[in-house]
């Protein structure tokens, strides 16, 4: 319903809204448990805009009454602001339903796929979770050794730690530059943006 679709603007990204009544709280519970915590969800839907709306709080009694009947649900919108899908009952519930709307809204809006963009950002998340651990077990050692005059092994942590540093660097420009290549499609993009890509 275009009734209820996020403004554009100029930051156009695709968009899910998440229609719920504070009765749905069980529902809401599940929804994170199962579906918002899957690491391809989550990695996706960094690029969308996400809402969450409470169905009492719509102005319009008409929609108000259409999605009462239908919460909890989602409504899932290109970068034009356009519905590309409504998912409700189970489905909205379904990791899989969900997962597969969200995939066929990403590839109808961005030039990347989903698939090997969300390969891509879990090598890095887990590239990135390797080094913060090394790095917390560095800081405990650390943390033992400033009550000890060590001066050699403090140089040696010390020299891990620069080591750590440069690594975590590297991970987040490799972050940058998946993230820069994830480009809207031509028809979603300003028309002087399109045109400077023929």
């Amino acid at each position: 319903m275009k009734d209820l679709s996020p403004n554009p603007g100029a930051d156009a990204t695709p968009a899910v809204v998440w229609l719920y009544t504070p009765a749905d709280e069980k529902a809401m519970r599940a929804c994170d448990t199962n579906i918002f915590r899957n690491e391809r969800i989550g990695i996706a839907l960094k690029k969308f805009r996400c809402y969450r709306v409470n169905i009492e709080e719509i102005d319009s009694r008409e929609i108000r009454e259409e999605y009462l009947r239908a919460a909890p649900s989602f409504l899932f919108f290109d970068p034009a602001g356009d519905q590309t899908a409504h998912l409700t009952g189970r489905k909205a519930m379904s990791l899989s339903g969900f997962s597969s709307v969200v995939g066929k809204t990403w590839n109808l809006s961005f030039t990347v796929k989903l698939k090997p963009y969300t390969k891509d950002m879990t090598n890095i998340l887990d590239r990135l979770d390797k080094v913060n651990g090394r790095t917390q077990i560095l800081e405990q050692s650390r943390a033992r050794l400033d009550s000890k005059p060590n001066a050699r092994k403090k140089r040696k942590l010390q020299a891990e730690a620069e080591t750590l540093r440069a690594k975590k660097e590297t991970i987040v420009e490799d972050e940058q530059e998946i993230l820069a290549s994830v480009e809207l499609r031509s028809k979603y993009r300003p028309a002087e943006q399109a045109s400077l890509d023929r």
